[in-house]
């Protein structure tokens, strides 16, 4: 019965390989409105988040802590993914939660689906030939209902180390959890 189940499990879970390769990135905005430059030749992170979203909300400190500590080896970029947010709204959350990344607007969710997001907050890492190596969650904190777990999984960290390293990702697709994007 074991078997069964991990053989259905890996049959379910999608494939390395059907990543998406060679990421157009859109135009990125900076807090204060100006575009922000992605180095051709560094990593990216984008994270997928929803200003309505108090999980999204909750990881505000930890996405601030990871875009401090790899500014200078890639760009992390936070993307609104939905109708109702606007800049001086992300702007508003930006200032709150204290954010210093660019972020990107996705309002039609084309950006989403063309990498398999389905949640805020979800990251996805890009190599620098723009190569998804990476999509889930950021780490396998349990913030639901204002629970916190304290041993868990850095799961983008990780990601971003190994990448970083010239190491295969351990784990490139780890299933987030979180406020579902309304993708069809």
């Amino acid at each position: 019965m074991t078997c069964l189940l991990a053989a259905i499990l890996a049959l379910a879970a999608p494939a390395v390989t059907d990543l998406p390769k060679n990421v157009k990135l859109p135009a990125a905005q900076l807090v204060n409105g100006n575009a922000a430059k992605v180095a051709a030749d560094q990593p990216v992170v984008i994270i997928y988040l929803t200003a309505e979203c108090p999980i999204a909300n909750r990881y505000a400190p930890v996405i601030e802590k990871l875009h401090l500590k790899y500014r200078k080896q890639l760009t992390l970029i936070r993307s609104f993914p939905n109708e109702v947010s606007e800049r001086k709204i992300i702007r508003e959350v930006s200032r709150e939660y204290k954010q210093t990344s660019p972020f990107v607007l996705d309002p039609k969710l084309a950006f989403a689906r063309a990498l398999g997001v389905k949640v805020s907050p979800e990251a996805v890492l890009l190599d620098r030939s723009r190569n998804v190596v990476y999509r889930g969650r950021i780490d396998g904190r349990n913030i639901e209902h204002g629970k916190e777990t304290t041993n868990f999984r850095h799961d983008l960290a990780e990601a971003i180390d190994e990448l970083l390293a010239g190491r295969p990702i351990s784990q490139p697709e780890v299933q987030a959890k979180g406020c579902y994007l309304p993708i069809d």
